[in-house]
């Protein structure tokens, strides 16, 4: 059995090998999307946490985080600290997700926030993967901006109305 500093190692350097493909494959023209998706529990620390998403970060052209995991990992005040953070290392666009509060898309110089679609929520699971996945799809279907958002957050809005992971919805 690896003793857990040779773990960290493998780890470490299966994460740098990842980036690195990430980073070359957008060096090739391909559009690199990261949804943060944090699970404290799996790190052994914030700062470890931190360091990761940042990389992770700077290989990606879309950033799709949640500002109430990016207030705990990162200590940001307003969902324009992450998108600004996000930005500053090199994404082109950040949609910063709030629950029931809107949502901030950042995209150059475009700045929006969009008001969330009302819903009852029974259950918050494949919420924040359901938000990407339609507004990823409403982009390469070259919807703008904020159109790509009100998709995301209706099918968002529509998957919390139920319970678990597999809800089905469509797009109008």
């Amino acid at each position: 059995m690896p003793s857990p500093d040779e773990t960290t190692v493998f780890l470490q350097l299966s994460a740098k090998r990842q980036l690195d493909s990430l980073a070359a494959a957008r060096a090739a023209g391909a559009t690199i999307s990261f949804d943060t998706n944090m699970r404290p529990r799996l790190w052994r620390g914030n700062a470890e946490l931190r360091y990761w998403t940042m990389r992770a970060a700077d290989v990606a052209d879309i950033v799709l985080p949640s500002f109430g995991e990016e207030s705990q990992a990162f200590g940001d005040a307003h969902p324009e600290d992450t998108a600004e953070r996000y930005a500053a290392a090199g994404a082109a666009t950040v949609v910063v997700k709030n629950g029931a509060g809107p949502v901030l898309a950042v995209d150059g110089p475009v700045r929006l926030r969009l008001n969330p679609v009302p819903a009852v929520p029974v259950d918050s699971t494949a919420a924040g993967d359901s938000f990407a996945g339609a507004f990823l799809a409403a982009l390469m279907q070259g919807k703008a901006l904020d159109n790509a958002v009100r998709d995301a957050m209706s099918v968002a809005a529509r998957v919390v109305q139920s319970r678990g992971a597999l809800v089905p919805v469509g797009v109008d």
